[in-house]
């Protein structure tokens, strides 16, 4: 049995290519910097390109809860769906990374910080990338 909430899907999938296309767009200028390309990066920019990506993991996750609540007894037990969870979850806590690290993108130039001032923003977006292509295509293992 799907879920009454079923109509939010359309708004589910549309806030996930939205939330992945400011993704793409922040990421887009993290590797402009790394590569010296962007000195510094917009503060102001990267800081409502990060509010618009938490706005939408947070709908993402509130639809997607709302939808899958009534078959959640068959999820809980779906090996995709624990795989897409460990993703969310990686999205969530990279988020609070990310914005633990921004400000330094702003100030300094990833050429004048250390290897291991570099590292972390190293991760942080190898997570991002690996967090959201994974999550995806664990989606459509789902079989609903």
């Amino acid at each position: 049995m799907l879920s009454r909430y079923m109509y939010l899907l359309p708004i589910h999938l549309t806030t996930v290519f939205m939330t992945l296309f400011a993704v793409i767009v922040a990421d887009l200028h993290g590797v402009l910097w790394v590569v010296g390309k962007i000195k510094l990066l917009p503060k102001w920019r990267m800081e409502k390109l990060h509010q618009l990506v938490s706005l939408g993991l947070l709908t993402i996750i509130t639809s997607g809860i709302l939808m899958l609540w009534p078959v959640r007894d068959f999820l809980l037990y779906e090996t995709a769906f624990q795989i897409k969870a460990i993703f969310v979850s990686a999205l969530i806590i990279n988020s609070a990374l990310i914005s633990k690290h921004m400000s330094i993108a702003s100030a300094r130039a990833f050429a004048d910080l250390s290897w291991s001032e570099r590292r972390p923003f190293l991760i942080i977006g190898l997570i991002s990338s690996l967090a959201w292509v994974g999550a995806f295509t664990a989606a459509q293992f789902l079989g609903l």
